[in-house]
């Protein structure tokens, strides 16, 4: 059986910016983060490879973030509608025998806490240290990365 690969957005295939927490809820702060290409190539060729990735992303309470999430998916990553998973709830309700890149430690906790396997997205922002778990850098090759991740797929 293969497991499904759930992948965070902002700071894993999009960049995170330190010290602008203030500005999450202007119109199109999100629409503007950079993309990881090296980790977004390697979700590609998984996808080709028949693995099954989706997006799974927190929205908080700003009027934009929903529709310039979707609207940075189409430009910077193609996936279907179906595989983009928008959630206030949480993600560990997905967790189930399946596996996270995620760079927030919360989010990791709980997917491992619910019976998933939970990576860390190392960003340059965070610590391997702050989490004991696995991890894979961001800045690592596209190869790399996604040999990396088919081993806990």
């Amino acid at each position: 059986m293969k497991r499904k690969l759930y992948v965070d957005m902002d700071g894993t295939i999009a960049e995170y910016r330190i010290g602008c927490d203030s500005m999450i809820f202007n119109k199109n702060y999100f629409y503007s983060l950079k993309k990881i290409g090296n980790v977004i190539d390697a979700l590609m060729e998984l996808e080709n490879e028949g693995y099954e990735v989706y997006i799974l992303t927190a929205l908080i309470d700003s009027p934009y973030i929903e529709e310039e999430k979707h609207k940075w998916l189409d430009e910077h990553y193609c996936i279907d509608m179906n595989k983009r998973i928008f959630t206030k709830k949480g993600k560990a309700i997905y967790a189930k025998d399946n596996v996270l890149l995620d760079d927030y430690n919360k989010n990791l906790n709980a997917w491992n806490e619910a019976g998933g396997i939970a990576i860390k997205a190392l960003n340059g922002i965070n610590s391997k240290e702050s989490y004991n778990g696995s991890s894979i850098s961001i800045f690592d090759s596209k190869e790399n990365i996604k040999n990396i991740l088919k081993s806990f797929l």
